[in-house]
């Protein structure tokens, strides 16, 4: 995330100091026992003090044919 999303990191490093990386998967952790791995993956991770939520999966608009 640190390189793919900087400016996340950036806003969470800021937030939460070097407890960041642990609240960071702790949330992730919490998404994904209440929405389940599929949604966590399509609609990223929604994280208070963020403009969007964290992407942890990149989908093309590509059709396979």
């Amino acid at each position: 995330m640190q390189e793919t999303q900087p400016e996340a990191w950036q806003a969470l490093s800021k937030a939460h100091g070097p407890a960041a990386a642990t609240m960071l998967a702790d949330r992730l952790r919490a998404a994904l026992d209440r929405q389940g791995t599929l949604d966590v993956l399509r609609h990223g991770l929604d994280v208070v003090g963020l403009r969007r939520p964290i992407q942890l999966a990149q989908f093309s608009a590509r059709r396979w044919r």
